[in-house]
């Protein structure tokens, strides 16, 4: 274990707003080399951020807009969120329901469909109101999961039947952020390819506990438990700092947002 307390140390503060942005996410600051050589370790002090992650995406791997539900005998209909966002469960669930509820009155003009969050178990749940027709939920993927069902609900018809769905709704948005740190300095022990021209270390995680649209400030509450170890002394120079969501994707939007405080061993 690496003891910090015999060491001597410096604060340095690296800020997006103020760093050369090489790219959404990425940034470089050129540093001081007088002050920063014979670098043993380092360690994340502090950090903020902007939480800005939406929970419902159009397009790429994320995608999650859309809603899948089948009237039996009749076809396989679609409910479409149309624009990226971060949505609220209550603004999701009368997109979907006003979807299934058109969809049913053209063929049963009657049909009343009712969609809420369960007061005591938190969960989604439908009452589909009509007579002649069935209706089963998909939830292989798309926005069917992120509200909570996983699973085909199997048939849904009649006044009184309600349909729970299966798990919590996932709209969360962004949950952790990964920070790391890259430099032109010699591998250290956290480092993989030995070809690299470029080294990532990285700093932590930092779990996003703000509300979405808000500031993160997060307190590294133990240094010891987040140094860095250098396996030779090194001199920090041109710095590349990058912060990333759960799915590896660069943060966007954060280059006045974003600053990062390391307390650096010598």
């Amino acid at each position: 274990m690496l003891c910090i307390y015999i060491m001597q140390s410096r604060l340095v503060r690296l800020f997006a707003g103020t760093a050369s942005e090489l790219e959404e996410g990425k940034y470089t600051c050129n540093m001081d080399t007088r002050d920063l050589s014979n670098v043993r370790a380092l360690a994340m002090k502090t950090c903020t951020f902007r939480n800005n992650v939406y929970n419902i995406f159009t397009s790429g791997p994320n995608k999650n807009n859309v809603f899948e539900f089948e009237i039996i005998a009749d076809g396989t209909y679609n409910v479409t969120v149309p624009l990226d966002g971060f949505y609220t469960a209550q603004q999701l669930i009368d997109i979907v329901r006003e979807g299934i509820e058109t969809r049913l009155k053209i063929i049963e003009p009657s049909a009343v469909v009712n969609m809420s969050v369960n007061e005591y178990t938190k969960k989604i749940q439908i009452e589909i109101g009509v007579v002649l027709q069935q209706v089963v939920l998909h939830g292989t993927a798309g926005l069917n999961r992120t509200l909570g069902n996983k699973e085909n609900s199997g048939s849904i018809s009649g006044f009184g039947d309600i349909y729970h769905f299966d798990s919590f709704a996932s709209l969360g948005g962004l949950t952790h952020v990964t920070v790391s740190l890259r430099s032109k300095t010699p591998k250290t022990i956290l480092n993989s390819s030995p070809l690299e021209f470029l080294y990532t270390n990285s700093l932590g995680v930092v779990p996003v506990t703000a509300d979405w649209g808000r500031l993160q400030e997060y307190i590294q509450p133990d240094l010891g438990d987040a140094v860095v170890k250098f396996t030779d002394d090194e001199t920090l120079t041109d710095l590349q700092f990058t912060v990333r969501d759960p799915y590896g994707n660069l943060l966007q939007e954060q280059a006045t947002d974003f600053m990062l405080e390391l307390t650096v061993f010598f």
